[in-house]
């Protein structure tokens, strides 16, 4: 399932271990966040949000590709719900490992997200691997259903 080329609330933003990057904020395409840990460290943590204009339900497609090595590799894909400052919602998308995975991953799919104005909204995502080689990175993209 791939995010439909419309924008969100936007803008998002990400942030997390190692390198990341907002490939595309949401404004005008999907919104887009990389990470790569590779070299830093064999584990880390990422949150791709952005803040609700209005309140009401958003119904978004999401995918998350990535690789974290072979070796005891693990993964968590949340999505969440923030107001004020404090989580209200957390779903589990993605939750595996530690496990041999060779080649990466690709998970898909659709999440709703029911708002007030101004809460902060998205997905948080963690990662590991026990392995020699240092491969950390992904992507998620999100888009409006």
């Amino acid at each position: 399932m791939t995010p439909v080329n419309e924008p969100v609330d936007s803008p998002w933003s990400g942030s997390g271990s190692g390198t990341t990057a907002e490939v595309s904020d949401g404004s005008i395409v999907p919104a887009v966040f990389t990470y790569d840990n590779s070299g830093f460290a064999a584990s880390g943590s990422w949150q791709f949000e952005t803040t609700a204009a209005a309140a009401g339900t958003h119904t978004l497609l999401w995918d998350y590709t990535a690789n974290h090595a072979f070796s005891q590799v693990s993964a968590s894909l949340d999505a969440f719900i923030e107001r004020s400052g404090t989580t209200v919602s957390t779903i589990s998308l993605v939750n595996f490992g530690p496990e041999f995975r060779q080649g990466g991953f690709t998970f898909s799919g659709t999440e709703t997200f029911v708002v007030q104005q101004n809460d902060v909204y998205g997905f948080r995502i963690s990662g590991s691997h026990n392995d020699s080689t240092p491969h950390l990175f992904g992507t998620l993209t999100v888009g409006q259903e």
